[in-house]
């Protein structure tokens, strides 16, 4: 037949094995730091004959630490793939595929790192899934007809998802249940931990309770009736992995819960400094929504700090402009201020 030599070449097996077989992740706030910078991949040949090697397709964010080669017969050589400039990605789910090529079959494995600058590290945090994949529910789901735990739609319950397709019910009888999901964090990094929240009828057995890390940041007990509303807390990870649990029960009704985040927070500081004539601009990274202070003082031996303006980051970078900057004063210093 004609394609005799394509047939022969998807048959052979191909003696380039990549190890790990995985999809390497990252994630951090716009401009740093991430959680983790390189990643290592072992090439091996598994061959009796020596196998010409290549990799392209890499992002501009990533490099690799060759591009080609040869294996000979049984041996392996290890590659590293490290960030490259990430500091200045924007806020954004980036994905690179590095395309690994046999040049003996011209055959092609790909190798996927994804990072994720200033995205929430909770996955399935709108339960989008349709499903709790990645949460770990111990309590009840659906237990003859009654409906204890489960993720549904508006069809199912009218009210129930706050946005999407999908949103969580959770109605515990009788005990405390529990949702958790275990959160890559950076030790000492700030977050922005958000949910969405309602209780549709109100009543006793009610209870709702959100920690971090062990710390309480939501206690509610038999609350009355209330709408979608949001709960936002600054939180600070101690460690490399934090425990984000939810603890709830609902006798008469149900939660509805939707939409939960937790995105990490930029250093407050200035990241960079104009001056125009006699105009000052400050700017620095933000997350959009958080409040934030700029004041000024002359003098820091007693620092006695002026307000000179509070703003609300739209995006993720903010600025502000001092007009006049030559007042008479011969000196002049600047901080940046998050507000709670």
């Amino acid at each position: 037949p004609a394609g005799t030599n394509l047939i022969n070449a998807l048959t052979t097996p191909d003696n380039l094995v990549i190890r790990p077989q995985t999809i390497f992740s990252a994630s951090g706030v716009v401009g740093g730091p991430f959680t983790q910078n390189n990643w290592s991949i072992t090439l091996t040949n598994t061959g009796a004959t020596s196998l010409p090697w290549s990799v392209g397709g890499a992002a501009p964010w990533l490099t690799v630490s060759a591009n080609n080669g040869t294996l000979a017969a049984n041996d392996s050589t290890n590659l590293t793939l490290q960030l490259l400039n990430a500091e200045i990605l924007p806020a954004a789910s980036h994905v690179a595929l590095l395309l690994v090529t046999n040049e003996m079959l011209s055959r092609v494995q790909a190798v996927s790192v994804q990072l994720a600058v200033g995205q929430s590290i909770v996955v399935n945090g709108g339960f989008e899934t349709g499903d709790f994949t990645a949460w770990t529910l111990v309590g009840d789901t659906v237990v003859g007809n009654l409906v204890f735990n489960v993720v549904a739609t508006e069809n199912d319950f009218p009210g129930l998802v706050h946005s999407g397709n999908f949103g969580a019910f959770l109605g515990q009888g009788g005990y405390l249940a529990t949702l958790t999901q275990n959160l890559p964090t950076t030790s000492n990094q700030l977050y922005q931990f958000s949910c969405w929240l309602n209780n549709p009828a109100s009543g006793s057995g009610q209870q709702f309770n959100a920690s971090w890390d062990g710390t309480n940041l939501i206690n509610l007990v038999n609350p009355p009736t209330f709408a979608w509303t949001n709960f936002q807390f600054l939180v600070t990870a101690s460690g490399t992995n934090t425990a984000l649990q939810f603890a709830e029960r609902n006798d008469p009704n149900y939660f509805g819960f939707d939409d939960v985040s937790v995105i990490p927070v930029p250093p407050v500081r200035f990241q960079s400094v104009a001056v125009s004539g006699g105009d000052l601009q400050l700017e620095w990274n933000a997350l959009a929504g958080l409040k934030y202070e700029v004041q000024s003082t002359t003098n820091l031996a007693p620092a006695n700090w002026q307000s000179l303006v509070n703003l609300t980051a739209a995006t993720n970078t903010a600025s502000f402009t001092e007009t006049n900057l030559l007042n008479g004063a011969e000196q002049k210093f600047y901080r940046l201020v998050l507000q709670p």
